[in-house]
């Protein structure tokens, strides 16, 4: 982040442990799947990130935090890399989505765009059409899951590496 505090740095640890319970529930990442977080990107960011997928050869999540004119630090979006067959398919402005059961969230992304994301513990999968159910519904009851992930407060002592890196000018 380009202003990154303490603050900050502890909305975005406890969402990235929260996001992460979503996806997987009780599985844990392995190699082939990275999950970063930052600024919201622009086209040039957009690029280094598939170019980052590409040379690693690793399915990128990338979560956008930035601060609302109400003054609010949280994420604002999701992107999704998935390098594949020698090209990198970049998702922009993707969102969480959990079936009423409560199970297991997916990554959706625009409407325009077939199809929706399940996350393994080594990759993202392309599962071919919409899941079943109200979109709408569908991202308010991940949202409602994930504020009351982060109420809880639990992941903040939780081990994870966290490396702030300078945005360039």
């Amino acid at each position: 982040m380009s202003t990154a505090t303490a603050d900050t740095t502890a909305v975005i640890h406890a969402h990235v442990h929260a996001i992460i319970e979503m996806l997987l529930q009780k599985r844990r990442l392995k190699q082939g799947v990275a999950i970063t977080a930052g600024d919201p990107l622009d086209a040039a960011g957009l690029t280094n990130l598939a170019r980052a997928a590409t040379g690693s050869q690793t399915d990128v999540i990338h979560l956008q935090f930035a601060t609302s004119s109400a003054g609010q630090f949280g994420l604002t979006g999701i992107n999704v890399a998935a390098p594949r067959d020698n090209r990198c398919y970049v998702y922009q402005a993707c969102r969480l989505w959990m079936p009423e059961d409560g199970s297991r969230a997916v990554i959706i992304p625009q409407a325009f765009v077939r199809g929706h994301f399940r996350l393994s513990p080594s990759q993202i999968l392309h599962v071919d059409g919409k899941p079943k159910g109200s979109v709408t519904e569908g991202v308010q009851r991940a949202d409602a899951r994930l504020q009351g992930l982060l109420r809880r407060g639990r992941f903040l002592a939780e081990g994870l590496d966290i490396h702030g890196v300078a945005q360039a000018a």
